[in-house]
């Protein structure tokens, strides 16, 4: 508590100095002043830090400060305060201002069908000026029934993945392949004795597919380590039918279960613990003889998922430049609790059979030494 006090002691003489300086000069400082502000829970001073900036029409504190008004931080909600800053910054070229006007009139995509497929239509107007109208526009679509208000659904969500893909952020395109990997798998299958009905369900599915799969490798390369489960179950569900080019290739080379196994080589926590019950359940229910060698191996991956830490810093939603007054829903690698309790149990379960076995083994050698 002492530290994080001295901490905020420290943000504040800072600040205070930069206040002091001319608005013209120390621009970017008070920007990153803006950001410690906001991490040390301190949004009434980020607001303060923001508002000369704003009277001078700098367009990412106007921005920022409509996000810190609609969203009711470091102040009273006021959202025809937020309106007319985000009106002024987009009159100064901030996309993610005129981007920020239509989410905040919609309030996000909601339960409501008719609400989802209108805001997307509104987000499709903006999505090639800023990609993440474009992760919204997938979070708008996510429901089937948009595609009867949107009979271009698909087109759309297509469209926003093409979008995506080429801004490049790992999460984002984590995001998208999962929104399009679900979309494909909820398009209705079709009787398979029916050449036509298959033909109109290839025509519809294999390019959802097919981009679903160009972005989950994009997000694999880009670091995303969740992007190897969906990536086995497109290659389970898709892979005969997305072609032989060399993408799809390497798609089919790897099972399901091998994809997820290089994601938990990579390092996704969720993997390493599924891995590792599989192998416990192998040593435990396979009945047959194993080394201490592999018993040792399933221990020490079980212990990296049950042991693993929180990491020590999440992404927040005013780490970027320019702040959203809605964030799309982009994945996060969180505390996979459910797993972690099962590989415990498995684990716990392991340990008991082993010490069982070698306990039964040392009675029987002794036994028999004593025989002879």
């Amino acid at each position: 508590m002492r530290i994080v006090s001295l901490a905020i002691v420290a943000v504040v003489a800072t600040i205070s100095a930069v206040l002091l300086t001319p608005i013209q000069y120390l621009v970017a400082e008070r920007h990153a002043l803006v950001r410690q502000a906001m991490a040390a829970g301190l949004p009434s001073v980020a607001a303060t830090l923001l508002s000369p900036l704003a009277e001078s029409s700098e367009p990412r504190a106007l921005n920022n400060l409509g996000v810190l008004r609609a969203r009711g931080l470091g102040g009273a909600r006021n959202l025809d305060d937020a309106r007319l800053l985000f009106a002024r910054a987009a009159d100064r070229g901030s996309a993610r201002a005129r981007l920020n006007a239509i989410m905040m009139e919609s309030g996000g995509c909601g339960l409501s069908v008719p609400h989802a497929a209108a805001t997307a239509a509104r987000l499709a107007r903006i999505a090639n000026q800023d990609s993440a109208a474009a992760s919204l526009i997938q979070d708008c679509l996510y429901f089937d029934a948009t595609a009867r208000i949107l009979p271009d659904r698909d087109l759309r969500s297509i469209a926003a993945g093409d979008l995506i893909q080429t801004a490049g952020a790992g999460d984002a395109l984590l995001h998208s392949g999962w929104a399009l990997l679900n979309l494909a798998r909820t398009t209705t299958i079709p009787d398979t004795t029916d050449p036509e009905e298959e033909r109109q369900y290839n025509a519809v599915v294999v390019p959802i597919a097919r981009k679903a799969m160009e972005l989950l490798f994009a997000a694999a390369e880009a670091g995303a380590v969740g992007a190897y489960e969906p990536l086995g179950i497109l290659s389970m569900q898709f892979g005969e039918r997305l072609g032989d080019d060399a993408l799809a290739v390497r798609l089919r080379d790897r099972t399901s279960w091998e994809w997820l196994e290089v994601g938990a080589e990579k390092g996704d926590w969720a993997a390493v613990c599924r891995i590792a019950q599989d192998r416990i359940n192998h040593l435990r229910w396979d009945n047959q003889p194993y080394s201490r060698e592999s018993f040792g191996a399933a221990v020490a991956l079980a212990r990296q998922c049950i042991d693993r830490k929180e990491p020590d810093h999440e992404p927040q939603w005013y780490d970027p430049v320019e702040w959203l007054v809605v964030t799309p829903r982009l994945p996060r690698q969180t505390r996979p609790t459910l797993d972690i309790s099962a590989t415990a149990a498995d684990l716990n379960g392991l340990l008991f059979m082993d010490a069982d076995r070698r306990l039964n083994a040392g009675a029987t050698n002794g036994v028999t030494r004593g025989g002879q």
